[in-house]
């Protein structure tokens, strides 16, 4: 059997520089790494981008990051389980973008494959999209989001 050398979440969050971009899975707290992001929290890392459907909740997972002012942006599609994101994002102490669940899984498939970008009709017309390449396929307006958000 072949001996995988395993590394502690201390070591691991160690690796993480500032200015890194933090792709987590799970959702809502399920399947999050929590004591990973524990352990990123005891550093002095900062400006992380936080790439995942939420940002943890008040002071867990990915919501210690944000509470002690180390991530700079958030992209995910579900941010209200955390009053304490939603209040960052208002305030503008913390850049973000919301997008749609299937879109964020999608951008993440794609750019992992190497596509740079996509068109989807989701998100099409609402406040989301504004800012965002959109283009007329087969008569539908489409949105680009880019493979690999972040």
């Amino acid at each position: 059997m072949k001996n995988v050398p395993q590394i502690s979440a201390k070591q691991a969050a160690a690796l993480v520089k500032n200015g890194d971009i933090l792709l987590q899975g799970g959702f809502g707290m399920t399947g999050n790494p929590v004591h990973l992001m524990h352990a990123l929290a005891e550093t002095d890392t900062k400006d992380l981008t936080f790439i995942g459907n939420n940002v943890g909740e008040p002071g867990l997972g990915g919501g210690r990051l944000l509470r002690n002012g180390q991530i700079k942006k958030m992209i995910g599609s579900f941010f209200t389980s955390n009053p304490e994101a939603v209040k960052a994002s208002q305030n503008g102490d913390v850049d973000y973008e919301l997008i749609p669940q299937g879109t964020l899984a999608e951008a993440v498939r794609a750019g992992g494959a190497g596509i740079g970008g996509f068109y989807t009709v989701t998100s099409e017309g609402i406040e989301i999209a504004k800012d965002r390449e959109t283009k007329v396929i087969n008569g539908k307006e489409m949105v680009f989001v880019a493979g690999n958000p972040g």
